[in-house]
């Protein structure tokens, strides 16, 4: 079987980016070695989920066709363990502080773990301390996703994880984006990338990313939002399995503008657009919906992700009901990206006591995708 490797970053060191990274990354060997995967992070992918809703939200004008499935992957947890034992995890961070940390949970040293590969790194044992970002911090967090992207593009990787960073970090060391999702974009010559947040009963996507409420409108464009719901379509089959992934397109104004009395965007153009992109083969697409109930039928299993307007329109439902699971993920790169979808906590650094859930969920999907996209181009 052809081994693939996940690049996968650690994040600040100061934060919980190493101990979340090590406990996440010993669960799912442990899971790999007893063939089984934990059923959450299944079910992001759409594996083993029944997406139907109940007969409550079927009678909802709301709610997508039931006859419109989107169809994800029905391979066993069995089945994905073997596919999951070929990859190698190569890991951009601190040796000394993961193994550290390894050895407080009583694990052995990460080199010695099956299919585990630690790069060495420039800032190697640095005093980073715990709780705080400092300048050693700053430069070694960025210098873990450089020697990342170096490495993804000599083909050394194929997907990466990303551990959490501080955004300030970014600026100190000259990185002119806020966040991992634009950086990378730019760095794969991607003009519009796709922010997917998902958990195992809600996957979202925020048309625009992290910018100003008031800049939305400006940003909300017809051509922006048609190049979002292809790319979240596309990349929703080719890295999550969907033949035709259900997608619920919110509106920007309160009930969808009602008709244009609270806003005339969905009047003008967004009804429109919708109408036009919905007899596209390659998605079933619904919208524009009332925002305040289009998540809570989605998370019913009437859509396969929904597409929101702004930042917190997507996020504020996707953490009220998976804060510590969801994991985020970068669609419109030639390779995958998914991530932990929190931040260094530095409150808790050094304490034991961050979940790892986040990171556990993201290596899967990492994995598996890497998987399924290499399978679809040998066939």
């Amino acid at each position: 079987m052809t081994s693939h490797r996940v690049g996968v970053t650690m994040g600040d060191p100061a934060g919980v980016g190493g101990e979340v990274l090590v406990h996440g990354l010993h669960a799912l060997l442990r899971c790999i070695e007893e063939g089984r995967l934990p059923a959450s992070a299944l079910a992001i992918r759409g594996d083993g989920q029944d997406r139907r809703s109940d007969g409550s939200v079927g009678a909802n004008k709301d709610h997508a066709d039931k006859s419109e499935a989107g169809g994800g992957l029905r391979e066993s947890s069995e089945a994905q363990c073997a596919k999951l034992r070929s990859i190698r995890w190569r890991i951009y961070g601190d040796r000394q502080r993961l193994d550290q940390i390894a050895e407080q949970a009583g694990f052995a040293a990460l080199q010695r773990w099956r299919n585990v590969e630690v790069v060495e790194t420039e800032t190697e044992g640095e005093a980073f301390g715990w709780g705080g970002l400092t300048e050693a911090g700053a430069k070694a967090q960025v210098s873990y996703i450089e020697q990342a992207l170096a490495e993804r593009k000599t083909g050394k990787v194929q997907s990466l994880v990303t551990g959490p960073i501080h955004k300030q970090a970014l600026a100190w060391m000259g990185v002119s984006h806020v966040g991992h999702t634009e950086w990378l974009a730019e760095d794969a010559g991607v003009s519009i990338p796709v922010m997917m947040l998902a958990g195992p009963r809600l996957r979202v996507v925020p048309a625009t990313i992290h910018i100003a409420l008031r800049d939305v409108i400006g940003a909300l464009t017809p051509q922006h939002l048609r190049e979002v719901i292809e790319t979240t379509a596309t990349g929703m089959q080719r890295w999550l399995g969907f033949d035709r992934p259900r997608l619920g397109v919110c509106g920007l104004n309160p009930h969808a503008g009602d008709g244009g009395l609270m806003g005339k965007e969905e009047q003008h153009w967004m009804i429109p657009l919708l109408r036009e992109m919905a007899q596209q083969e390659q998605m079933a697409l619904v919208g524009p919906l009332p925002a305040d109930t289009a998540f809570y039928f989605a998370s019913k299993g009437g859509y396969d992700a929904v597409i929101a307007m702004y930042h917190d329109q997507a996020l504020a439902p996707l953490k009220v009901l998976h804060f510590e699971e969801a994991i985020n993920l970068t669609l419109g790169l030639p390779y995958l990206r998914t991530s932990v979808d929190h931040g260094t906590a530095y409150d808790i650094a050094g304490s034991g006591k961050a979940s790892a859930q986040s990171m556990l969920h993201a290596l899967v999907i990492a994995g598996l995708s890497v998987s399924l996209a290499f399978s679809d181009e040998q066939h």
